[in-house]
């Protein structure tokens, strides 16, 4: 799961991406209440690809928001699920989906 700590580097990594960058660090909430608020479902290994999926797409000028971030983060973690599904095995396959391969 996401913790603190990995929300707190990873919001250094935009403010280092984005010079403009100036998200609320005090008081309550502040950017990594909400953060991890939002993320910290999350598997670790999906945060910092999806910062930086998203920091890459073109024409972006500003720093991304914590639902751009959740998306990728969701369609990361989705793909890593999907990978492990298998194939059917062709002999429990019907002729007709063989007939359409």
């Amino acid at each position: 799961m996401i913790t603190r700590d990995d929300v707190k580097e990873e919001i250094k990594y935009l403010m280092v991406a984005y010079p403009n960058y100036a998200p609320t660090l005090t008081g309550s909430p502040n950017v990594i209440d909400v953060f991890l608020d939002i993320l910290g479902e999350y598997e670790k290994e999906f945060l910092h690809p999806a910062v930086l999926k998203c920091i890459k797409e073109s024409n972006r000028i500003f720093a991304p928001s914590v639902g751009e971030i959740l998306e990728w983060v969701r369609l990361l973690a989705s793909e890593k699920k999907n990978k492990y599904i298998p194939e059917p095995e062709q002999k429990y396959v019907s002729a007709d989906v063989l007939r359409k391969l």
